[in-house]
């Protein structure tokens, strides 16, 4: 009868442990020139500072997807390594040779959410790589 009713519903994706991380990414990388930017943000000055709308830095929602899964999966190096390589090629195929990347950081700036709000945001190193 409940099914029939659908009094049969779950509510697994929030409870009983909702998702308690909560973050956004920064990827700080070195060109050849000496100059200092964060990847995630196209080319932009680096800053840490948690951006107004999170979501904004995505292109789609695939990409969101995509990237709360290297955080969230703990067996992700191939992917990590994966999407590192792809930054590489994308970056250095659209920049001329004094503007071209030499080494990148993937960090997720991670906030815990508690009871009593969230805590101060945890630079959380998820690889390093240098493109060759």
């Amino acid at each position: 009868m409940a099914s029939i009713l659908r009094l049969d519903q779950y509510w697994n994706m929030f409870a009983p442990f909702p998702i308690k991380e909560d973050g956004w990414y920064v990827i700080p990388a070195q060109l050849r020139d000496g100059a200092k930017v964060d990847l995630f943000r196209d080319g932009q000055p680096l800053q840490w500072d948690k951006p107004a709308l999170i979501s904004a830095m995505f292109k789609n929602d695939r990409w969101r997807a995509y990237m709360m899964n290297l955080f969230f999966d703990k067996h992700n190096e191939i992917h990590l390594l994966q999407y590192a390589q792809y930054l590489c090629r994308q970056w250095n195929d659209d920049h001329p040779h004094e503007k071209q990347l030499i080494t990148f950081d993937i960090v997720f700036m991670m906030k815990v959410i508690r009871i009593k709000g969230p805590s101060d945001p945890e630079k959380i190193v998820l690889w390093h790589h240098q493109c060759f």
